[in-house]
């Protein structure tokens, strides 16, 4: 993983004196390089282009980054492959997930090897030949920037997975003309996260911006053969393939890695996720930290005596985990956090996750996952994201369903997915790697993605049945079968509520959960 800042400024300026930011030392400790070109413009004011990159390693070797593609060509790659598919016809999609050879040098050879076979301009070349290699990362999480001195190169994988944000400045601005961060600087400029799917270019000489669609090579193998049985059965044989396809995803996330972290709410998602992390590392020389966290008032008594109703959840699935793997070294964590260190850190929780709306769901939400990733001891951390915007989990799927049937529900779960980006992912990654850890989403997997997009809504969710059984049914059936009997009933509690951030941030803040909702905004919290 790592943080990317590049900046276009005035060749008047002095390199040395544009610093490497904070947040860009925080999301990568192991390593923090630049480089800095001129810019080919006709312009008569000489501009230079300053890529900064630090790296959060998580394999073997570390690569420093930027990394040279060819001369005046420079790569930063924040991400990881899982898959690829070859150059030639064959369509064979490999696993990279295990290899110990970096990503960025695996992702800096295949544009050059790209670049080397085409055959017109630079620029020409280089739009394709990263077109080219996109089409062949068939399965990445990512946020890529390419820099040469004609122009920027940029992109986000399908989902967004990785913030990369975008500002631009009026020439009056002492700040930078033109901006591409990780991490903003705040609300004194005009940020907006950029939309990914797409390969982006910025023409340095005409300052205007043109994108094109990524497409990968080859669609995703989905159903091996339609359901041709009763639907008690269907269901069960649907979650079976679920819970093969959703094993192989935290293959890929976690199979080289012996100490890995899950954000555990003792809940449905994170209980499953939990079990098949342990499916994979090998009992007795691994070690998988649950980490939760609760909040609480300062007085001594809420210190002592409360309990998150996501604490009590944990406790329930962390010993169904023990009684179901009694050779794994598994570890809960319960973090407890008072507002007094809530108010120390709210102001710089708001600033990374900006240019989300401010809303107080968005600080509580994002303090809430700020403090669980700072308590995380591991590198490596695995979310449940995408459960429920995939099987139906929230309040308002259920509501669709009831009043429109399974079409108006098809119609939420996709616009759920498509914003997934805006929503959710920018502002996690962002407050998640701002404490050096780096944040994977196995229910994210476009094999997963696509399996459970495809097969019918009956198979998936069961609203038939009261919340806590009928919601997300599938995953309650694969929880059954891997021992994990709390798990599979748990109702769903969103993480502001279940950890009681929510509770005692509106408390204090705005006097009552009431008082806080009609506020709808975190500027009294500043």
């Amino acid at each position: 993983m790592c943080g990317i800042n590049v900046l276009i400024h005035d060749n008047n300026e002095n390199n040395e004196e544009i610093e490497f930011p904070d947040w860009l030392k925080r999301r990568g400790p192991d390593s923090v390089q630049r480089v800095t070109l001129t810019a080919a413009t006709k312009s008569n004011i000489t501009q230079r282009i300053t890529l900064q990159s630090s790296v959060l390693n998580m394999r073997r070797e570390l690569v420093q980054q930027p990394v040279c593609i060819q001369q005046d060509v420079y790569l930063a790659w924040n991400g990881e492959v899982y898959q690829t598919i070859g150059n030639d016809d064959s369509d064979t999609i490999s696993d990279s997930y295990a290899s110990e050879e970096s990503d960025t040098n695996l992702v800096a050879g295949m544009i050059r090897q790209c670049m080397q076979e085409q055959n017109e301009n630079q620029d020409a070349d280089m739009a394709a030949a990263i077109v080219e290699t996109f089409a062949r990362l068939v399965n990445a999480a990512y946020a890529l920037v390419v820099v040469t001195p004609s122009a920027i190169y940029y992109a986000r994988d399908a989902f967004g997975r990785r913030s990369l944000l975008l500002a631009n400045s009026d020439a009056s601005s002492r700040e930078p003309s033109w901006q591409l961060s990780s991490v903003s600087t705040g609300a004194t400029r005009i940020w907006k996260e950029v939309e990914p799917g797409k390969l982006h270019v910025y023409q340095l000489d005409t300052q205007s911006t043109s994108s094109v669609d990524i497409v990968p090579s080859i669609p995703f193998p989905l159903l091996p053969a339609p359901f041709n049985c009763q639907p008690l059965t269907c269901m069960t044989d649907a979650s079976m393939q679920l819970e093969q396809r959703l094993l192989q995803a935290v293959r890929r996330r976690v199979s080289s890695h012996n100490a890995v972290s899950v954000l555990f709410s003792g809940g449905l998602d994170s209980a499953v996720l939990a079990a098949m992390v342990l499916q994979v590392l090998a009992p007795e020389q691994s070690t998988l930290t649950l980490v939760n966290v609760c909040f609480v008032d300062d007085d001594v008594e809420s210190h002592t005596a409360i309990v998150a109703a996501d604490t009590l959840a944990a406790r329930a699935s962390y010993h169904d985990l023990q009684q179901r793997f009694p050779r794994h070294v598994i570890h809960l964590l319960e973090s407890r956090v008072s507002w007094t260190e809530i108010q120390q850190h709210t102001p710089h929780i708001q600033q990374l996750a900006y240019p989300k709306s401010c809303s107080v769901m968005d600080l509580n939400i994002g303090t809430a996952l700020w403090f669980a990733g700072r308590a995380c001891p591991n590198r490596l951390i695995i979310s449940g994201l995408g459960a429920d915007e995939l099987m139906g989990g929230y309040g308002r799927h259920r509501k669709a369903y009831m009043q429109g049937g399974a079409a108006r529900l098809r119609n939420e779960l996709d616009l759920d997915l498509e914003r997934i980006w805006e929503r959710n992912l920018g502002r996690d990654d962002r407050v998640l790697s701002d404490t050096a850890h780096e944040a994977r989403f196995p229910f994210l997997d476009p094999h997963v993605v696509c399996y459970l997009k495809e097969i019918p809504l009956d198979l998936v969710c069961d609203y038939g049945l009261p919340p806590g059984q009928g919601d997300k049914r599938i995953l309650r059936l694969v929880a059954e079968r891997l021992g994990l009997p709390a798990a599979s009933i748990a109702v769903k509690r969103a993480i502001q509520f279940g950890s009681r951030m929510s509770h005692v941030s509106d408390k204090h803040r705005y006097g009552s959960r009431r008082l806080a909702t009609r506020t709808d905004t975190c500027s009294s919290a500043r």
